[in-house]
């Protein structure tokens, strides 16, 4: 039985795709892409499933790990990120500011909501 289970919607119709130790996903418009891996981490005779999110834009710029760690883990998060990401994506993949400052700005808020301040 496979451990990761994709499936995509689009005018033909749904089609789904399987992975036992990995399953690599990239979805594109004209803006932009989103990229989203799994694949599964054996750590002490415990396994582990891994995510990896980026956005990347289509203009040839540099692209941006959104997150990167077990799912667990993502998915403790409940969510409160979600806000953050989104409007640092947009405006990235809009152009409206400089890459290198939209990372150091999304690093300190994660930071701060996430530590309380920055370190």
């Amino acid at each position: 039985m496979a451990r990761f289970y994709g499936t995509i919607q689009g005018a033909r119709g749904p089609t789904s795709r399987l992975g036992h130790s990995s399953l690599h996903v990239s979805a594109q418009s004209y803006q932009g892409d989103v990229n989203v891996s799994f694949h599964r981490m054996d750590t002490d005779k415990v396994e582990v499933d891994m995510v990896t999110i980026a956005v990347r834009p289509h203009d040839g710029g540099p692209g941006v790990y959104l997150y990167s760690g077990p799912v667990t883990e993502l998915l403790a998060k409940g969510g409160r990120q979600d806000k953050l990401v989104r409007d640092m994506a947009k405006r990235m993949l809009s152009k409206q500011a400089n890459r290198d400052e939209l990372v150091r700005e999304m690093a300190e808020r994660m930071l701060a909501e996430q530590y309380g301040g920055k370190e």
